[in-house]
């Protein structure tokens, strides 16, 4: 049966009644996502753990901070980026406390791309393939950069993960702004082999990728290699639907590992049928 994710919830709902809810659908883990803020998290712990439920993993920065947006791993300043370092950290000790196995990274996004142009473009069926290709075009030529600052962010805090017993996940992205490609997860991958490090496969944003045509998805020797995923599904650029209710193919998680955690996490309007069947 796969975890369920806090990011099921309604916003600032009761967190004793979603342990409830949880156990109405038979879940036996839950992961921590971070949209939870400090008071959630403080509530909801040691009511999940009271009844028996255990914590599989977390996302980083879990809880979230106060600031407007949490700062980026693979943030445009190092300052950014130390900090981010912090939280991570913070996070990584949590989840050895719990017990969990994984704490998932989203690392950041470059500048500089006008996203909000693009999709208006693909909703009008207007953004054509030489459009497309000079984004890539533009995306690659920023690669290294790209590299050089998940790197900076990542490597402060492989010890700290190392000495957690932690796997730190990183989360593949939907949109060609977001850090990392494909290619530059490859990359990182095995530049940090031997660190506790490996993809963490996110379904709905693989399929939002593929259908604004940047790209067939993720590569399969990714998805193998990966230590858990996100089940939630996928409407053309539209994610976070409940798992079984888009486009998302099943079968697109048949080449994960056996055993690596399988995570509901969609937005919070799913419905008990729809979470259940989810789950199952």
């Amino acid at each position: 049966m796969a975890s369920l994710s806090t990011s099921c919830r309604a916003p600032g709902g009761n967190p004793t009644r979603f342990v409830v809810r949880a156990h109405a659908l038979s879940t036996r883990e839950l992961f921590l996502d971070a949209s939870l803020e400090v008071g959630e998290l403080e509530a909801l712990i040691p009511e999940a753990l009271r009844t028996g439920l255990s914590i599989v993993g977390l996302e980083s920065p879990c809880p979230r901070p106060a600031a407007a947006r949490a700062p980026w791993l693979a943030g445009p300043e190092a300052d950014e980026r130390l900090e981010a370092a912090r939280l991570c950290e913070a996070t990584l000790r949590r989840a050895a406390e719990l017990g969990a196995r994984v704490v998932v990274v989203k690392l950041g996004e470059l500048a500089g791309f006008d996203a909000a142009a693009v999709l208006r473009k693909f909703g009008r069926r207007q953004l054509d393939d030489e459009a497309r290709e000079k984004l890539v075009e533009t995306r690659r030529s920023l690669s290294l950069r790209a590299l050089d600052r998940a790197r900076f962010g990542l490597e402060r805090v492989l010890d700290a993960a190392a000495a957690a017993g932690v796997t730190l996940g990183i989360a593949n992205r939907a949109f060609w702004y977001e850090i990392p490609s494909a290619a530059e997860t490859a990359a990182l991958v095995d530049d940090l082999r031997g660190a506790p490090i490996a993809p963490w496969y996110d379904a709905a944003a693989a399929h939002v990728r593929r259908a604004l045509g940047f790209g067939n998805g993720r590569p399969a020797v990714e998805r193998a290699a990966a230590c858990g995923a996100w089940l939630a599904d996928a409407a053309g650029p539209r994610a976070g639907l409940p798992w079984g209710t888009g486009e998302v193919d099943p079968a697109s998680l048949a080449d994960l590992p056996a055993g690596v955690p399988r995570v509901v996490h969609c937005l919070p309007l799913a419905t008990d049928e729809e979470l259940a069947a989810a789950l199952a």
